[in-house]
């Protein structure tokens, strides 16, 4: 059952490679990406510096800073590079979710005194460059939280002490960590947060200070459950990355996004985290795959309690944070980074109008996607069940189809090649696969697949 595509993707789709030094191995076979990254000419992704595209493949750690040593983060950053992770979701200063919030590990607070953001401390913000220099030293972009305003703006973000503070000191901050990080070129400074800011202006002030002392570095905003990003901030010229952030069905939420037209890329910043909101291994990948298949740039997995790294987090934690990070929504997104870095992820976009899938298979909640030119199609299937393609959305070509496992990354030939019919394809569930099991069908152009040419 196992042709050459499924052999050679089987072989990209392996396990993980232990890391050794600060190059970590990452099991997509890639070296560090080339920093900085630019959004790409079409507006659909990221590319980096030779022009590559740059699948987002992040993790929520956003206490990484304030809870952390450096040598626990070491821990934690050579363990997530080994993953395939390729990007983080951090807080520069914690409000409420680390042991000695806002003081770092080390009992520094980021201020001389408690919310002077024109009164920062240098120790504190060495300590974060430190750790910050090390993860672009491995190969993570950041998402970089500069201040974090919280949920409906209270206890949990800095929105009251941004208030008081106003725009003029908050300009005086950002410029400050404009020039005390502008040595780093993996940061994409990330404002708001969990909230659509009633005053615009305080935000304003610090990206419009970041793009005054470092031109060219990317900024966006974590907003609020559900609401387009760039449309909440239509014409910021700072604004160069759209966010999506729901617990409902991302795929949805992504096509609401480009369906604006805002030519910025889309990544899926937030969605239910591992351990939290009846969460399962399943609605975990089917939330990030859904994602990319609807045509974003990229996805960010969390997972409590990584993402605050203590016992203080909005949810009882299962284990400690060290035993989490081989947790199986973790390794779901190791095989979902090899998995789409195989093929031109870029190129994906969902199948809206049930071209391909047809109404059935949307009723199954089965989430279809394909690249315009028709020679790339990717099926997620939340369950066992055969599946009809329509022939119209795909070229006159051969294709091949392989089933690929999103939980080990394994694959097995799902049809021998084969033109489309006038009928489509019909196409069984994998031989092996049990009745709750959720599978990826992936169907290519077989004079497509990169391996036959070498």
């Amino acid at each position: 059952m196992w042709g050459r595509w499924g052999c050679a993707l089987l072989l990209v789709l392996a396990g993980l490679v232990a890391a050794h030094d600060t190059q970590a191995a990452d099991p997509a076979g890639k070296g560090p990406a080339a920093f900085p990254l630019a959004v790409s000419g079409d507006g659909s992704h990221l590319v980096d510096r030779d022009g590559l595209p740059f699948l987002v493949n992040g993790d929520t750690a956003w206490s990484l800073i304030a809870e952390l040593t450096l040598e626990q983060a070491e821990v934690y950053l050579q363990d997530r590079k080994a993953r395939g992770f390729n990007a983080l979701l951090v807080n520069l200063i914690e409000h409420e979710f680390s042991t000695n919030a806002p003081a770092n590990a080390e009992g520094v607070a980021p201020f001389e005194l408690p919310g002077r953001f024109d009164m920062p401390d240098p120790a504190y913000f060495a300590h974060a460059h430190a750790v910050l220099q090390r993860a672009r030293d491995l190969g993570f972009l950041v998402f970089l939280a500069p201040a974090y305003v919280g949920v409906n703006g209270g206890s949990q973000g800095w929105w009251q002490e941004m208030t008081e503070a106003g725009p003029e000191r908050l300009a005086g901050y950002a410029g400050y960590l404009a020039r005390t990080f502008g040595d780093l070129d993996n940061i994409v400074w990330t404002h708001g947060g969990d909230w659509d800011v009633p005053d615009k202006t305080l935000v304003t002030a610090m990206a419009e200070a970041i793009d005054a002392a470092q031109p060219g570095a990317l900024q966006t905003v974590h907003s609020n459950r559900d609401t387009v990003t760039a449309a909440f901030w239509r014409g910021a010229p700072w604004l160069d990355l759209d966010t999506a952030y729901t617990y409902g069905d991302t795929g949805d939420k992504v096509e609401e996004h480009l369906a604006g037209g805002f030519g910025l890329p889309v990544v899926l910043i937030e969605s239910r985290y591992e351990n939290e909101r009846d969460a399962t291994p399943r609605s975990l990948r089917k939330a990030a795959y859904g994602a990319i298949m609807a045509g974003a740039a990229g996805q960010v997995f969390g997972n409590n309690p990584i993402w605050h790294f203590t016992r203080q987090g909005l949810f009882a934690a299962p284990r400690d944070w060290r035993e989490e990070l081989s947790s199986p929504g973790s390794v779901s997104m190791t095989h979902l980074r090899e998995f789409f870095e195989a093929i031109p992820w870029w190129t994906l976009r969902s199948d809206a109008e049930t071209a391909l899938c047809g109404a059935p298979n949307v009723l199954a909640e089965v989430d279809c996607a394909a690249a315009p030119d028709g020679r790339l199609a990717v099926v997620y299937s939340p369950r066992v069940q055969p599946l009809h393609l329509a022939p119209a959305p795909l070229a006159k070509v051969p294709f091949c189809a392989h089933w690929v496992d999103p939980r080990s990354g394994t694959s097995q030939t799902a049809m021998p090649p084969a033109l489309p019919g006038p009928q489509g394809f019909d196409l069984p569930p994998p031989e092996t696969a049990d009745d709750d099991e959720d599978w990826l069908l992936l169907l290519l152009a077989c004079e497509d697949d990169p391996f036959a040419k070498g």
